[in-house]
């Protein structure tokens, strides 16, 4: 049972990041405003997915402190992986621009990983109740996926990635909701402080990359109103997927 919650933990999160992904590659460039837009309305999608999703489940299984620890963890955590990911970059030959956008899209992708490890544990732990209870929840992560695999797809693709290298990086980052599911099944009666922690590290590294990367990309792109309205119909979408 434990392999069949594997793998339902890695085919919710690798559907939805597969789906997410292929839209992002089929979005022709429109120049720096249309560019700016997307960018925020992915910024305002991490940030209903944070404040919706993440953080009112973590305060529920272990209340204020325990999460809050976790937030500030996750993001000192994240200044470490920034430096380690802008120290590798600066030895590579390639435009700043490039740079730029190939720093924000490992970044992303590292945090969603993280963000994966706690998801998985959820749907290993209703597997352990219930194959059907997981399968449901399996297909909500499906859903909740689609816009993170475009949040993950737009800065790669800036960078000039190849969709069949940003696909294998999919299997990667689902790996990790698989493996999260396989523990999640193994260590069910897990305490709700560890869940809690967990979540609240996942949210706190979340929102050092939407507010450290993304939406000041967004903003360096385009300062127009059309971006902020972006930003906010990107939190409404988030709001719509959430529920």
């Amino acid at each position: 049972m434990a392999i069949i919650a594997l793998v339902i933990g890695l085919f919710s999160g690798l559907i939805g990041l597969t789906i997410g992904v292929i839209s992002a590659y089929s979005v022709s460039n429109r120049g720096s405003r249309f560019e700016g837009i997307l960018t925020g309305f992915t910024g305002g999608l991490m940030l209903s997915i944070i404040y919706i999703d993440i953080l009112p489940e973590a305060f529920s299984k272990s209340g204020l402190w325990v999460t809050f620890s976790g937030i500030v963890l996750g993001m000192l955590l994240f200044l470490l992986v920034e430096a380690v990911v802008h120290k590798k970059l600066v030895n590579k030959k390639m435009g700043s621009v490039e740079k730029g956008y190939k720093k924000t899209a490992y970044m992303i992708a590292i945090a969603l990983a993280f963000h994966n490890i706690p998801e998985g544990i959820a749907v290993g732990s209703l597997i352990s109740d219930s194959v059907i209870k997981g399968l449901k929840f399996g297909i909500v992560i499906t859903m909740h996926n689609i816009p993170e695999g475009f949040i993950i797809a737009m800065p790669f693709k800036k960078s000039g990635v190849t969709l069949p290298k940003i696909m294998i990086l999919s299997v990667v980052i689902s790996l990790f909701m698989g493996i999260g599911g396989y523990f999640g099944f193994l260590f069910s009666s897990s305490s709700d402080v560890f869940m809690a922690m967990s979540l609240g590290i996942a949210g706190g590294i979340m929102l050092y990359v939407t507010c450290g990367e993304i939406l000041m990309k967004s903003s360096e792109k385009w300062k127009g109103r059309s971006v902020v309205v972006s930003v906010i119909l990107g939190v409404l979408v988030g709001i719509l997927i959430s529920y």
